[in-house]
C-alpha cells in the first residue's frame, strides 16, 4: 500500500483544513499508518475526534483512497504529503499543513522565494479585477508565487478598535462543501476551525471579540423536510 493513501483517507474522512492529520502524524511512531492500522478501537479513545469525524473515518475506506490516488497518478499529478520530500518546509512548519497536495504542472519554490497572498472580494469592481490581474502577473513575471483561495469568511469592513460578535451554530450539519467531486456535510470541528480564523483575522486589531454559539440547529422541534425559521 503507498502511504500517501492513508494521507488521502485521512483528508477526505477530516476534511481539507483539519488540523488532525498531521496532529495524527507525530501523536503515533508510525505515523498515520499506526493510527489507521489501529481501527476503530484506537479511533474512539481519541477526545479530538468528533462523532461525525469518525463516520467519516469508517465510511470512507482505504481502497476509495488508494482509487483516489491512482487516478491522481494517471492524470499526471504530483501528490505530495508532509511525508514526501518535495513537500515544501514552510507547510510542513505550520499548525495544520495540508495532508495532501495534489500538483498539477511544475510546484513552484515556496521555501525560498516571496509568497504574495490575494485578497479577493465577492463583489468587486471590474477596475479593481483587471488591477489585480496585472499586479498578480507582474509578481509572478518576478518569480512571485501568487496564492490565493480557500478563504472561510469575509469580513466586510475595518474592525479596529471596535467589538466584534460572532456568531456560529456549530450543530448546523446542514452546510455543505464539495471536496474532489464528493459533497460534504459541515461537522462542529469545521466550524470551530472556521471560527478560530475570523476570530485570528480580526483579533490583533478589535477591541473585543465576542463569540456568540448557541445550538439553533440542534434544538429545532420539526422534521428537516424544509427550510424554517429557527
Amino acid at each position: 500500500m503507498d502511504n500517501r493513501a492513508y494521507w488521502v483517507w485521512l483528508q477526505q474522512a477530516l476534511g481539507e483544513g483539519s488540523y488532525l492529520p498531521w496532529k495524527l502524524h507525530r501523536d503515533y511512531p508510525g505515523g498515520v499508518e499506526e493510527f489507521y492500522q489501529g481501527g476503530p478501537r484506537l479511533w474512539n479513545t481519541r477526545r479530538d475526534i468528533s462523532d461525525q469525524k469518525a463516520e467519516g473515518l469508517y465510511h470512507f475506506t482505504l481502497d476509495a483512497a488508494q482509487a483516489r490516488l491512482e487516478y491522481a497518478l494517471k492524470m499526471g499529478w504530483q501528490v505530495l504529503t508532509p511525508e514526501c520530500g518535495e513537500y515544501p518546509e514552510c507547510l510542513r512548519n505550520i499548525p495544520d499543513p495540508p495532508a495532501v497536495l495534489y500538483v498539477q504542472g511544475q510546484l513552484p519554490d515556496l521555501d525560498s522565494g516571496p509568497a504574495i497572498a490575494v485578497t479577493g472580494a465577492r463583489s468587486a469592481w471590474e477596475s479593481s479585477i483587471r488591477a489585480a490581474e496585472r499586479i498578480g502577473y507582474q509578481l509572478a513575471a518576478g518569480d512571485a508565487v501568487v496564492v490565493s483561495g480557500e478563504a472561510k469568511g469575509v469580513v466586510g469592513e475595518s474592525v479596529r478598535g471596535t467589538d466584534v460578535f460572532a456568531m456560529v451554530d456549530v450543530m448546523n450539519y446542514s452546510i455543505s462543501y464539495t471536496v474532489s467531486g464528493y459533497t460534504n456535510h459541515m461537522s462542529p470541528d469545521d466550524h470551530y476551525q472556521d471560527l478560530k480564523r475570523i476570530i485570528g483575522a480580526c483579533v490583533s486589531t478589535a477591541h473585543r471579540v465576542n463569540v456568540i454559539m448557541p445550538f439553533l440547529y440542534e434544538s429545532r422541534q420539526h422534521k428537516r423536510s424544509a427550510r424554517e425559521s429557527l
